[in-house]
């Protein structure tokens, strides 16, 4: 779950590839981060027509761990501030 806490709407956030979560055919390799193990996705970022989704302060998005998904470089006029969780079960 992504939740914006401040965002420009349109200028920075999160952005998603629809449906990609179907798909488990997607080049990537793992690189450690604080301790555990991350994706790094090894496709064109460009070719991947990702959206950016228009999430004002205090909306959130939930999806599955499987769609791609990342930040945007930021063309608004502050930072962006937002809330990641994710929930797994054992």
């Amino acid at each position: 779950m992504w939740v914006a806490v401040y965002t420009e709407p349109g200028l920075n956030g999160l952005s998603g590839k629809p449906e990609s979560h179907k798909s488990d055919h997607w080049r990537r390799h793992f690189e450690p981060r604080h301790g555990t193990l991350k994706p790094v996705l090894d496709e064109s970022v460009e070719e991947l027509n990702m959206e950016l989704l228009p999430l004002a302060p205090g909306e959130l998005v939930m999806f599955h761990d499987g769609l791609l998904h990342g930040g945007v470089v930021n063309r608004g006029a502050t930072c962006r501030v937002s809330i990641e969780l994710t929930v797994t079960h054992t």
